[in-house]
């Protein structure tokens, strides 16, 4: 928060913040020349977990990237999970609290980049992107490249989201499967099994930051 100068404490490599903080910062040279100062706002983002904290993606305009989401199966408390399967996703509970949920870490939070094709999404889920993986099974999975089975078209009709992924890999149509035994988020090759929506973590005005 105070301004730096030739006196303050120089950083050399990474800088952890634990809190939210401003940073002002400048560069000197062996000549003592200073830069302009930067500031800029971090805020912390909190758990995800809680209630209040998300709401019901009812246009699909609204998204953009940058964004956090969160998958939920329409008809059921489960959202697309951290738990990455061989072949697919898992399910994590959820809440529904009108268009609001509550949910605990267990819960993907996924972020929104520019998919490889354009007017798409690709979905960042922190090791990679999901994608549609295969033609022949119902395969969701995550790898480190973005390609046009990571980039996906997503719109919304009375609040139902089609997810759908726009590369050669034909089981593109991401839906969630209430499979008894094993129930799961995965591709198919048309909307056969149960439709999704989407939810946008929302934390209101102090996440912006400011650069001066």
């Amino acid at each position: 928060g105070t301004k730096p100068n030739a006196e303050s404490t120089l950083y050399e490599g990474e800088l952890t913040l634990k809190a939210t903080a401003t940073l002002k910062v400048i560069a000197i040279d062996a000549d003592d020349y200073a830069s302009a100062v930067v500031e800029q706002k971090f805020t912390k983002n909190e758990s995800a977990s809680g209630a209040g904290e998300t709401t019901l993606v009812t246009d699909a305009s609204t998204l953009a990237i940058g964004d956090q989401i969160v998958i939920v199966a329409s008809d059921y408390n489960y959202a697309l999970s951290t738990t990455q399967n061989g072949n697919n996703r898992g399910q994590a509970a959820v809440t529904k609290d009108g268009n609001n949920i509550t949910y605990g870490a267990d819960v993907q939070i996924i972020t929104l980049e520019g998919g490889s094709v354009d007017g798409t999404f690709a979905f960042n889920v922190g090791t990679g992107y999901l994608y549609a993986a295969s033609s022949s099974s119902n395969n969701l999975k995550t790898k480190v490249t973005l390609d046009e089975n990571g980039s996906w078209a997503v719109s919304v009709t009375d609040g139902i989201a089609s997810i759908i992924a726009q590369g050669s890999n034909t089981r593109n149509v991401m839906q969630y499967n209430p499979n008894n035994n094993s129930p799961l988020f995965a591709c198919y090759a048309s909307a056969s099994q149960k439709a999704l929506v989407i939810y946008k973590y929302y934390s209101g005005p102090a996440c912006a930051h400011t650069n001066t």
